[in-house]
């Protein structure tokens, strides 16, 4: 079989994967997976938060994860966190080496689960997202009520 080319991003800076060379099916099967809240990237989530809470470093999901728990199906291949200030550093000194390795050579905020490899991004809070530089944020849709107990995120005091 001839090796598909790789798909490439039309924006600067996002990730780009290869091709697939799976069948339509693996990919299916995968697919069904994730929406019944199994697969890698649910693994990764479930040992991410109680992690966090062991550890006392507060959190939120953000990003794709989010909207699955509030209900709008998403599939995505990353875990996307919300940490405090000091959040990062935290998750270095406790996380990296222990389960979990920088993305790339010197990443500071993007990680991967040692045993799925799994991508876990983070933003610090009062960070403005892409480059870090501030500009107009504007929400894609507002939710007008979140519902209790729908975003998981850390029952830690600190």
């Amino acid at each position: 079989m001839a090796s598909r080319p790789a798909l490439q991003s039309p924006i600067v800076g996002l990730p780009q994967y290869p091709a697939s060379e799976r069948s339509a099916e693996e990919v299916l099967r995968d697919t069904d997976d994730f929406f019944a809240g199994q697969g890698p990237v649910h693994s990764t989530l479930r040992r991410l938060a109680a992690r966090l809470d062991r550890e006392g470093i507060p959190y939120a999901i953000i990003g794709a994860m989010a909207l699955n728990l509030l209900g709008y199906a998403r599939q995505t291949v990353a875990v996307d966190l919300l940490l405090s200030s000091d959040g990062p550093e935290r998750f270095r000194d406790c996380f990296v080496g222990r389960g979990y390795v920088p993305a790339f050579p010197g990443a500071q905020k993007s990680f991967r689960d040692s045993d799925t490899g799994v991508r876990i991004d983070v933003i610090r809070t009062g960070e403005y997202p892409g480059d870090g530089k501030p500009k107009p944020v504007s929400p894609i849709w507002r939710l007008r009520q979140l519902r209790p107990g729908s975003i998981a995120s850390s029952r830690s005091k600190s």
